[in-house]
């Protein structure tokens, strides 16, 4: 489901790049660290650097002054398999074939992880959700994440938690994330860093919840954003 209002959902890519040029990118002589952090259901009109006045986003209006904001950039579909798919080929849903949940990302597809992996990387997927679990073909090439990857996700049973069952609260993930990265030394590493707190049923944990009462939204956008700034720091 997606944030109020929204259709095409755009995902911040704060990282983009041809796949076509990714081999002779990691065979140089000091092949950089990439890190790719996807944002679910982030409205446009909540980013600071896209004009919003809110003042939730402090974290990602700074580092977007540092790079390159793309005003113009639209998912593939309103789904989070689809983009994600699309974002980690390079490739049309069409050609990937992911088209709705469930759907398996078939191995003769270009997969970015797997790509760099062949050229020495080391790679690790840290997602907050269910919906991209990688037993639907999204953990090829990544030799650390969730689920085997060791997240436990699981359907929702009566009486449990969300954030203990189908999805992550950020800090969770972003502890995972930070733990693999101080076992990084010498290799270049591939990161994967997705967060879902934006996602409905929006439930953003204090202090964000008081702080935005009556728009449990903003509160959600503004948790993710302090949770990217705690990588951005690290």
């Amino acid at each position: 489901m997606q944030a109020p209002f929204s259709f095409m959902r755009r995902i911040l890519i704060l990282n983009l790049w041809v796949l076509a040029v990714l081999p002779s990118f990691a065979a140089a002589a000091n092949p950089p660290n990439v890190i790719l952090i996807t944002l679910d259901t982030v409205r446009a009109d909540r980013m600071g650097f896209l004009g919003s006045k809110l003042g939730l986003t402090p974290q990602l209006d700074a580092f977007a002054r540092q790079g390159v904001a793309f005003e113009r950039a639209y998912s593939q579909a309103p789904i989070t398999p689809v983009s994600h798919a699309t974002i980690l080929t390079g490739t049309f849903p069409q050609y990937h074939g992911i088209r709705n949940f469930g759907d398996r990302l078939p191995p003769s597809v270009p997969f970015l992880p797997d790509i760099l992996h062949a050229q020495g990387y080391h790679t690790g997927a840290f997602v907050g959700s269910i919906i991209l679990d990688p037993k639907n073909g999204f953990a090829s090439g990544f030799e650390r994440g969730f689920d085997v990857y060791n997240a436990g996700f699981h359907r929702q049973k009566t009486g449990e938690r969300r954030e203990a069952s189908m999805q992550r609260r950020g800090d969770v993930t972003l502890g995972h994330v930070l733990e693999w990265l101080g076992q990084q030394q010498g290799t270049p590493f591939f990161l994967w860093f997705h967060l879902w707190d934006a996602h409905d049923p929006y439930n953003p944990p204090e202090p964000f919840r008081s702080r935005f009462p009556g728009a449990p939204y903003n509160g959600s956008i503004a948790y993710l954003d302090a949770t990217v700034g705690k990588l951005l720091d690290y």
